[in-house]
């Protein structure tokens, strides 16, 4: 499960990047929840210190998810 968290997580990273050079909240295009995690741990306006760590990010996904 965490391989294939891994492998989901790092395309919606690049996904995330292809879309825009600056993650933006108004831009967002993808609504699936990995997307708009990874989006909103990405925004420009959140300060490092509150971002979630991957793996955080994977275990809410995953805890929505059931």
């Amino acid at each position: 499960m965490l391989r294939i968290g891994g492998k989901l997580l790092k395309d919606s990273h690049a996904a995330v990047r292809a879309e825009n050079e600056v993650v933006e909240k108004s831009s967002w295009k993808r609504k699936d929840l990995l997307s708009l995690l990874v989006r909103a741990n990405m925004a420009g306006d959140l300060p490092p210190n509150q971002r979630m760590s991957d793996e955080d990010v994977l275990a809410r996904q995953c805890f929505f998810s059931f």
